[in-house]
């Protein structure tokens, strides 16, 4: 199983965790293994919704658990968004970003710890999410996830 934390529900963050979740049974095939959405970091809460269920508002709790293989970061903003990057990368878990001012002010420090570690840290905005799941998600499914990229430009 390939367990992935979603840092941030805003609007990417809210779309990359329903893709995910419409289309697990899809990109688990591709993958050849099932997919799982563990946990989404927000500091809300959205009652009665989906991600209510796998929400949490602590970054210790998605760090410390081992299961968790991907970190996908879409909060935005240098902080507190590459402290949390940087202890995922720490802690030997890949991490996707679409942040482009954490990547232009930390990049190369994020990169050199991922390449330490033997690990992804993949930095593209948001077409890294898109090119992290490109070998696993239909045509169909891309240009979905690749619609939301208008709303983080």
């Amino acid at each position: 199983m390939i367990n992935v934390a979603i840092l941030g529900y805003g609007t990417v963050g809210s779309g990359v965790f329903e893709v995910l979740n419409e289309n697990k049974e899809s990109i688990s095939r591709r993958a050849g293994q099932e997919l799982h959405v563990k946990y989404v970091l927000d500091l809300r809460d959205f009652p009665g919704q989906p991600v209510e269920k796998v929400l949490v508002h602590d970054y210790e709790q998605i760090v410390s658990d081992p299961e968790v293989d991907i970190v996908v970061e879409v909060m935005g903003g240098v902080e507190p968004a590459y402290t949390f990057v940087k202890k995922a990368l720490l802690a030997g878990k890949n991490v996707c970003t679409s942040n482009k001012a954490l990547v232009a002010k930390h990049g190369p420090e994020l990169m050199e710890i991922a390449k330490e570690k033997n690990i992804n840290f993949t930095d593209q905005e948001f077409q890294s999410i898109v090119n992290v799941l490109k070998k696993h998600a239909s045509p169909e499914e891309l240009t979905k996830m690749e619609k939301l990229m208008s709303f983080r430009k």
